[in-house]
């Protein structure tokens, strides 16, 4: 089939090997031209064949498979991304049946903005007499080191705390020490919270309910659909700002990053569930287990599944530190069942195991001086996970142009400066399989256009990179 080619078997070579221009037509150099705003190319009948090309070597660079190509039909610019259905004698990226290219084809198209997913960042904080000058520093460093980094990150974020409302060091019913968070975080007036009530901001979202010394995790699960002042009697003349629970602050569409900070161990139960690490590693294992799968239970959609956790855990409990007071035990390194030295109450096995479960740090609590830097450094772990959204609005076709969804090509560019790769249209995400590709969001009346979950996971990768959509030329497909 002219202009289109066809992937063989063969033996697998180097990428550094495979980047050197396998077709040649005049004097072109094979190159890769990245535009950030719709273009016309004077040399349409070039880049035509620059396109044809550049698929040919696309899909040897990523399949680690020979190719040939020949005629002189014009494709879309690139490659297809790596899968291992593309290891078919007869896989073929092909234009639609049925539908030609336009005189435009090759020479008109537009960035499609990328985005990163939103993030909930949810801390729950212990409101026990032992937590006084860690719910101090909590307030002292909240703003200045971790909202301050976030809100200069640009990432759409909120943070939901999860914690007794009130003044630190002045009880509220069972909780000793209160917590409030103020401007420019927060919209409370800390100056005197006991007489002035909880205000939520447009990124704070106070969710005031008792968390005792061994029970942060029957908190979350309990008040998750329970209004706020949680596990205690409601202080006079409260009204309650999230009466269905601190789910009203969650954003299905956010990955979700827990932060506990506690000096004891987990030990508490509820309707259907009990947990106990008992200070054992053994233990901790268990409960971390446990709740993790009451939490994907309790909503898949916020939460994620088993096989796709949509969460992370952090730890700032009772275990001792490293000899640096502001170094994290890693996801690697092992539970810790010794205790702070100072002021824990015990190690907290089971938030450790659920740090080790999903990835995430633990830091001494105790260590309270510290909490700038271990703050500052969950910020920047949360930027450096954030992930690229696999879904673009469909941008305005360039000037003179009607949009036509059978003339419709993405394109993407990565950050390292290799080939740009083309990426073949499915009907939608039931066609996705292992080989991956795009698809509307609406086939009759499409607003945006979404990635296959398998291209999903390779265009993470690459936080950097460029999506570019093309316009004239007939949507590519996959074939066998």
């Amino acid at each position: 089939m002219p202009g289109v080619c066809a992937l063989r078997r063969g033996a697998h070579k180097s990428r550094a090997a495979l980047e050197v221009p396998l077709c040649r037509r005049a004097t072109l150099p094979l190159t890769r031209r990245v535009s950030f705003e719709s273009s016309v190319s004077p040399r349409l009948e070039g880049l035509k064949f620059l396109q044809r090309c550049a698929l040919s070597l696309a899909l040897l660079a990523l399949s680690g498979l020979p190719s040939a190509c020949s005629g002189s039909s014009s494709t879309t610019t690139g490659d297809v991304l790596p899968s291992s259905e593309l290891a078919d004698n007869h896989a073929m990226i092909v234009p639609r049946a049925g539908v030609s290219d336009t005189p435009s084809c090759g020479s008109l198209e537009a960035k499609a903005t990328s985005s990163y997913r939103p993030i909930d960042v949810i801390f729950v904080v212990d409101n026990s007499s032992s937590m006084n000058d860690e719910i101090a520093e909590v307030q002292a460093r909240i703003n200045a080191d971790f909202a301050a980094i976030m809100q200069n990150s640009g990432l759409d974020y909120r943070v939901i705390m999860i914690s007794r409302y009130g003044e630190v060091g002045v009880p509220v019913g069972l909780s000793h020490n209160p917590i409030c968070v103020g401007p420019p975080l927060g919209a409370s007036n800390c100056a005197d919270p006991m007489r002035v009530k909880l205000e939520n901001s447009s990124r704070f979202f106070h969710f005031s309910a008792d968390v005792q010394s061994h029970d942060a995790l029957c908190v979350l699960l309990g008040g998750f659909s329970q209004a706020d002042e949680y596990a205690d009697a409601p202080r006079a003349g409260w009204v309650p700002l999230a009466p269905t629970g601190w789910s009203e602050y969650l954003r299905p569409e956010a990955f979700k990053t827990f932060v506990v900070i506690s000096d004891d161990d987990v030990n508490c139960k509820g309707p259907g569930y009990a947990f106990s690490d008992q200070a054992t590693v053994s233990g901790g294992e268990k409960s971390a287990a446990d709740f993790d799968s009451a939490l994907l239970h309790l909503s898949p959609t916020q939460f994620g599944s088993a096989k796709q956790r949509n969460y992370i855990w952090h730890s700032i409990v009772g275990l001792q530190g490293r000899a640096a007071a502001d170094a994290a035990w890693s996801p690697s390194d092992p539970i810790g069942t010794a205790r702070c030295p100072s002021g824990a109450q015990g190690p907290g096995t089971g938030y450790q195991a659920l740090s080790r479960l999903t990835g995430g740090l633990r830091y001494p609590s105790c260590d309270h001086q510290s909490f700038n830097a271990v703050f500052n450094t969950i910020a920047q772990g949360i930027l450096g996970g954030a992930e690229i959204s696999c879904e673009w609005q469909i941008p305005a076709p360039p000037s003179g142009e009607e949009f036509d969804r059978d003339h419709v090509n993405v394109r993407y560019t990565p950050s390292d400066g290799g080939p740009s790769l083309s990426i073949p249209n499915v009907d939608g995400l039931a066609q996705c399989g292992a080989h991956g590709g795009w698809y509307y969001d609406d086939p009759t009346n499409p607003k945006n256009l979404s990635a296959c979950p398998s291209t999903c996971g390779y265009l993470k990768r690459d936080a950097q990179a460029q999506v570019d959509v093309l316009f004239g030329c007939a949507t590519q497909v996959l074939v066998r």
